[in-house]
């Protein structure tokens, strides 16, 4: 099939009158007709839609008498349409409409997400009011990443929407730390006993008054919860006074050596010079006594 009968092209037959000087003069004149075949009294062919006037008027003036018998390509399937009101009507209300759907949201663009992760993020965001076909505002964008955040499968979300596409975009939430997780790290008991008063500065408060505790026991922790049950890091710092029971054992002997005054009078002499000072030796001593 020629290429111009995809378009627009004429099937036509020529009978009676002068055929072959038709196609002679349609040659000189540069229409080339494809698809010639004979038929009794005439031809048949096909040529494109824009020559066929021309063909035609050559028709006349060797006496040949054409007749279309079918009209081929897509520009003679959209003419007829192209007549009616209500298509230009539709094509005027459709561009108005397309720019106003913008709006919505057409569909949810989770390329950078894994299956499951993508999952989980459209129903937090259909519980938010972003499914497809929702009308989209700064304030739904806003409460949908809020709301993937605090879903706990992701620690970082941003929501785009532009021209009904919504771009979910996430990062996948670590493990909390243990502090976080509420785990003990703060101050402990070094001995067992029962608590009497606590006073807590900061941190979280284990233990109460009544109590009994024992060696290695959390008494005041690092995880502070917020109205919402969100653990936080607090420093661990207070008081907490206890009593306890102390038992020990020491062996006392019978006997033992004790020094006592024997009533005895000893004199010592010492030299003090250049705040130096000197014992003086025992000969020294008795010559000074005489």
């Amino acid at each position: 099939m020629e290429p111009v009968s995809l378009w627009a092209a004429v099937e036509f037959t020529a009978c009676n009158g002068s055929t072959e000087a038709l196609l002679t003069a349609a040659a000189r004149a540069g229409l080339h007709p494809y698809g010639v075949t004979a038929l009794p009294g005439g031809f048949g062919g096909r040529c494109a839609a824009w020559q066929y006037p021309r063909l035609a008027a050559l028709a006349r003036k060797h006496r040949v008498r054409l007749r279309i018998r079918r009209k081929l390509g897509l520009y003679f399937c959209l003419r007829p349409l192209l007549r009616r009101a209500g298509l230009w009507a539709g094509l005027a209300m459709f561009v108005p409409l397309l720019l106003f759907a913008q709006q919505f949201v057409w569909y949810a663009d989770t390329s950078s997400l894994t299956t499951g992760q993508a999952a989980r993020a459209c129903a937090v965001l259909r519980e938010a009011g972003l499914q497809p076909g929702a009308a989209v505002t700064e304030a739904k964008l806003t409460a949908g990443e809020y709301a993937l955040l605090h879903s706990g499968e992701f620690s970082w979300a941003s929501l785009n929407f532009a021209k009904g596409r919504l771009v979910v975009e996430a990062a996948a939430a670590r493990p909390k730390p243990d502090i976080a997780a509420g785990t003990l790290h703060g101050i402990r008991a070094k001995c067992g006993g029962t608590v009497l008063r606590t006073n807590l500065t900061s941190g979280t408060m284990l233990v109460q008054p009544g109590q009994q505790v024992e060696a290695g026991q959390g008494l005041i922790g690092t995880a502070r919860a917020e109205r919402d049950g969100t653990l936080i890091f607090a420093p661990a710092a207070g008081t907490v006074i206890a009593q306890f029971e102390w038992s020990d054992t020491r062996t006392v002997p019978l006997e033992e050596t004790v020094q006592q005054y024997t009533g005895a009078c000893t004199r010592a002499y010492r030299v003090t010079a250049f705040g130096h000072t000197f014992p003086c030796p025992p000969r020294l001593r008795r010559n000074m006594r005489r």
